[in-house]
């Protein structure tokens, strides 16, 4: 890891306090349901872990997810366009076909949406704003940055972000 993005951890982590960490897996992503069980580290509450190691190794999931990501991606895109160029054989393979292929389209995009958020994630850790509140500039607590490595608010703004998004489509 460079410097830079060491120095960058070291200010997103400047808490004095200890956070537990949680001890369930991280759930995440549309088809790897359980992220990485490398990635997921027990720790009882009597060997706590500094929000720093923790960031730290937060870094090393998002880095982990995205690989894991980009390979799959590629992996759809080269099925999708091998689908189109297959000839089917009756029409009722032609319409599962379609089906299949809207289903995995539909995939690509959720994880697509998925890597875009862990590349924001990752750009934020760069700048040293990880793990801070974009709304209201707290410290995003442990347990959700370990439930959702790629959030950029803390549970209460994003409460309130959709009341105001529910509210709008009422």
């Amino acid at each position: 890891m460079s410097s830079s993005a060491l120095q960058a951890l070291h200010r997103a982590a400047g808490a004095k306090r200890l956070d537990a960490l949680s001890t369930s897996p991280i759930l995440w992503g549309t088809r790897v349901r359980v992220f990485d069980a490398r990635c997921v580290e027990e720790e009882t509450t009597t060997a706590m872990a500094t929000r720093r190691d923790t960031l730290l190794r937060l870094h090393k999931c998002l880095l982990t997810r995205r690989a894991a990501l980009r390979n799959a991606l590629a992996g759809e895109l080269a099925d999708l366009r091998g689908a189109r160029t297959a000839q089917t054989g009756d029409s009722a393979d032609a319409i599962f076909d379609a089906g299949s292929e809207e289903i995995a389209s539909q995939l690509a995009e959720i994880e697509a949406r998925e890597l875009t958020q862990i590349d924001h994630a990752l750009q934020r850790l760069k700048q040293g704003t990880y793990g801070i509140c974009g709304v209201c500039q707290a410290k995003i607590p442990i347990a959700r940055l370990n439930a959702l490595p790629y959030t950029a608010t803390c549970s209460h703004c994003q409460r309130e972000i959709d009341e105001i998004d529910g509210q709008r489509e009422a």
